[in-house]
């Protein structure tokens, strides 16, 4: 059995002809695993294509599929699909690196931008590459692990500055200091649309529009839900706009508004 492209892509709204291939892409995977009974991995998915993939993996039988992009909060991730009989893929068993760019007393100046556009201009094409994270020190990239040898003896300069390439082990990832601002808020409800107009002092329907545009992730999945409901821990990112948590739910105003608190990535 194969996948149902017809059923599989009359939910997604195809928006150029770049996204229908790698749609086709991801459904030519899935057979293979279904036909060869193979683990097979793609290459790094982008947050907003991402949501396109779960999407087409509720019409497919008899597969699963583990997730993973070098760390845990990753925006760009490679997805296994694999028979349903097969365990979840461990994090190890994925086929990625991680880069580490340093250019000493320089490093402040250089940004992520340059890192992407250095290495592209190396031949690397943007899904070989995952999410670069940026340190006071160091630049981490993660990248297919058949790419990294390339990177680590081709690249010497991003942007105007002299740099130093390296491998390290997945392990040895730094996450990026986070500081959070507590807010105060009330909501109608605690549906995302609401929460998220909310955090950010936009209009109900701006809110919806981020979801309905697969801008928005929950706990690091893409939801594309206006009305699903958070609970208390839930993280929520929204692309353009940054991240919250919602640390709590407390009790009812006198106009019956919902107090919450959230914590703002700031």
């Amino acid at each position: 059995m194969s996948v149902n492209r017809e059923k599989a892509l009359a939910g997604i709204r195809v928006e150029s002809s770049d996204h229908k291939v790698l749609l086709s892409r991801f459904c030519d995977l899935i057979d293979r695993v279904i036909k060869q009974h193979t683990t097979e991995f793609t290459y790094f998915v982008s947050p907003d294509l991402l949501g396109d993939f779960f999407h087409i993996l509720t019409f497919t039988r008899d597969v699963a599929y583990s997730v993973f992009g070098g760390y845990k909060e990753a925006e760009y991730v490679l997805v296994a699909v694999h028979p349903d009989y097969i365990p979840m893929v461990a994090d190890e068993a994925f086929p990625i690196d991680m880069l580490v760019i340093e250019a000493g007393r320089q490093q402040s100046e250089i940004e992520h931008r340059d890192i992407l556009g250095s290495l592209m201009a190396l031949g690397f094409s943007r899904e070989r590459m995952g999410d670069i994270v940026l340190l006071e020190d160091r630049a981490q990239v993660m990248i297919l692990n058949d790419m990294a040898d390339y990177a680590v003896t081709s690249l010497s300069s991003v942007g105007r500055n002299k740099v130093t390439v390296h491998r390290e082990s997945l392990s040895a990832f730094m996450e990026k200091p986070v500081t959070y601002k507590e807010m105060a808020t009330t909501v109608k409800s605690v549906r995302l649309d609401a929460i998220i107009a909310s955090a950010y002092n936009l209009s109900r329907s701006k809110a919806s529009d981020l979801v309905n545009a697969k801008r928005v992730k929950v706990n690091y999945r893409p939801v594309q839900s206006t009305s699903k409901e958070l609970h208390e821990g839930d993280m929520v990112s929204v692309r353009g706009q940054g991240r919250f948590i919602l640390e709590s739910i407390l009790d009812r105003t006198k106009k019956d508004r919902i107090k919450i608190i959230i914590k703002k990535v700031v």
